[in-house]
């Protein structure tokens, strides 16, 4: 295929995108573009940025803000907020990472993601922001007359770093990345913010926020050769790459670190110590290592009756641990928490942590956990759950391979490591794996709360509000017919009515029981139910060995309450008790064993595990 004004890298098949890719350089400015050709209607742009902070004035998420408030071409107060008034996108934002900060947007609609498309790009290239200081001092920071400091980040940020977790999190990324731009606040301390000049905020821009500094993605069903073309005339040619792009450097490794930092609170508890550990888990581009590192996380700290962390909760150092794992930087990491230790117990946490792992290792790691966990995120790798669209989710895949190999399509590409993992199970390989990362010295933050010190503590002029006035404004005629939807069927299958509806890949099966014989009353009986199902036994299995059960054959399960406008006389509301789970399609050909995981199969739990609640 012929791609005017781009040089291509390679095209490949992808079956995780039910398509294509396509890696592309475009000539002129060396910008990266990543193509993934597929039938989702729900297109989706993003482009992202290498942004390493270099100290903590959080300038990055200031200019973040900042070019979204006004372009040259668009030169209105807030354009982004008068398209989610007008536009048909599923989703619209911006987020600020550590180390990359992306545009993404997605829509369904033709004539919308032109419109988008324009707009997000004359933001990024041509922002009003360099010009007009009016827009940092709004959004990064000013001083008001009686000498306060104000600003739409730095009050966001005075909030956001006030709990004590955000805190621990701060000091803990400091103390494993002393050295590099992991170890800043890339959202910005207030501390630090007002040493933040306008000048060095224009020189950040210019250095970072240049196309051969950039990933470009486009995903869905549209006309590629259209948007290459666009991007190229209306902005990428007009960009000469320059002489290099900013680099990340990589953090020699601060194994036994030890930091202790307060919490200050007006009620500081003896019961409220926290310890965190951290360990490097060794390079981003060994994606396979990293999806092994998250498997065997899963399989051993998961849920309280997982055999690593439930030795770990034995020990009675604290009343909770958490689990933490960043596969998304250049040197990923992962970390336990300790919840509501004591200034004796907190310091004991890591011998602790090394002598479960030991005890552990001299038995072995169970295979079957290791193949439920690695069932479990095969599904979660196809089902995508959560808010995000596909396309968005690849535009953020693709900035984060690209920035830290090179590969935009990396991280698209997920079935072989799955299984060659799969083929690990039975090896050894992650009982290594396990000795490799946490038999390893930590680092280690423990955080004290304490009585505050007594410190003394110490609208920005607005922009032209004028109408977003695009080129081809979204009317009726752009709407379409709309995606059309399959028509399902209907049958009685042992006296219930069963609905059948087609799905792509995975299997879902919902089944709803009416309440509308249960008391008011009793309603709060059962939400308390479907909250402690999955840590019940049953006359035939016990709670782990049904989690395991799950983890291997569904890809997600669960029990909830819901209710419905009624629309017949006399029922204003329906409610219904849900029983719901996803698998793959192959899972099917072992029905005992979906049986037997079913979240259903816990409503005939034993006397004994209520007892054991109560």
């Amino acid at each position: 295929m012929n791609y005017p004004g781009y040089t291509l890298v390679r095209r490949e098949d992808c079956p995780e995108q039910h398509g294509v890719l396509t890696v592309l350089k475009h000539d002129v400015s060396g910008a990266a573009v990543l193509l993934v050709e597929n039938e989702d209607t729900n297109k989706a742009f993003g482009i992202g940025f290498g942004t390493f902070p270099s100290d903590d004035t959080g300038v990055f998420h200031i200019l973040e803000h900042s070019v979204l408030a006004g372009s040259e071409k668009y030169p209105v107060t807030s354009p982004f907020l008068q398209l989610l008034k007008s536009s048909m996108a599923s989703f619209l934002n911006a987020m600020t990472f550590p180390d990359k900060t992306v545009y993404p947007f997605a829509t369904p609609n033709e004539t919308d993601f032109r419109n988008l498309m324009d707009v997000y790009l004359n933001a990024v290239f041509c922002p009003l922001a360099m010009v007009d200081k009016a827009v940092f001092e709004q959004e990064g920071w000013h001083r008001d007359a009686d000498g306060t400091v104000s600003g739409v980040v730095y009050n966001e940020m005075q909030g956001a770093l006030a709990s004590p977790d955000a805190q621990l999190q701060n000091a803990l990324e400091r103390a494993m990345f002393p050295d590099t731009a992991y170890g800043f606040v890339s959202g910005g301390d207030p501390a630090s913010i007002p040493a933040l000049t306008y000048e060095k905020y224009q020189r950040v821009y210019r250095r970072h926020y240049s196309a051969d500094n950039c990933c470009i993605t486009l995903y869905g069903k549209m006309d590629m050769a259209e948007k290459l073309a666009f991007l190229d005339e209306h902005y990428l040619s007009r960009m000469p790459k320059g002489t290099s792009r900013p680099r990340l450097t990589v953090q020699d490794q601060q194994n036994g670190v030890r930091v202790h930092i307060p919490y200050y609170t007006e009620n500081p508890e003896p019961d409220q110590v926290q310890c965190a550990l951290a360990w490097y888990t060794g390079a981003f581009a060994d994606r396979e290592r990293q999806l092994g590192v998250e498997i065997l996380l899963d399989a051993l700290l998961g849920t309280n009756q997982s055999p690593l962390k439930a030795a770990l909760l034995e020990q009675k150092l604290g009343a909770d641990i958490d689990i933490g794992f960043d596969d998304s930087t250049l040197q990923p990491t992962l970390e336990l928490v300790l919840r509501g230790a004591t200034a004796e117990t907190a310091p004991k946490f890591a011998a602790g942590v090394k002598q479960a792992v030991t005890d552990l290792l001299a038995g072995g790691i169970p295979e079957e956990l290791l193949l439920a966990s690695l069932n479990a995120m095969e599904f979660a790798s196809l089902e995508r759950p959560g808010s995000l669209p596909d396309g968005v989710l690849d535009a953020i895949y693709a900035a984060t391979g690209w920035l830290h190999t090179g590969d935009p399509a990396l991280l698209l590409h997920t079935d072989k490591l799955f299984a060659s993992l799969r083929e690990k199970l039975s090896t050894g390989w992650f009982n290594d794996l396990l000795k490799d990362l946490l038999l390893a010295e930590p680092v280690q933050v423990i955080q004290t709360p304490a009585l505050p010190k007594k410190d003394e503590e110490d609208a920005a002029p607005a922009r032209t509000d004028g109408k977003l006035v695009l080129d081809h404004p979204l009317t009726a005629a752009d709407l379409g017919e709309g995606k059309k939807q399959t028509p399902g069927s209907k049958e009685l299958l042992a006296g219930a009515e069963l609905l059948h509806h087609p799905s792509a890949g995975n299997t879902y099966l919902y089944l709803y029981y009416d309440l509308g014989g249960m008391a008011p009353e009793d309603m709060s009986c059962l939400h308390l139910l479907t909250d402690v199902m999955d840590e019940l036994d049953t006359e035939k299995h016990t709670a782990q060995e049904l989690n395991t059960l799950r983890n291997t054959w569904l890809g997600s399960s669960g029990e909830w309450m819901d209710c419905w406008t009624g629309r017949q006389e006399g029922r204003p509301c329906h409610a219904k008790l849900i029983v719901g789970m996803s698998m793959l399609e192959r899972s099917l050909d072992s029905p005992p064993a979906i049986v037997a995981a079913m979240p259903i199969a816990l409503l005939v739990s034993s006397a004994d595990s209520f007892s054991r609640l109560a």
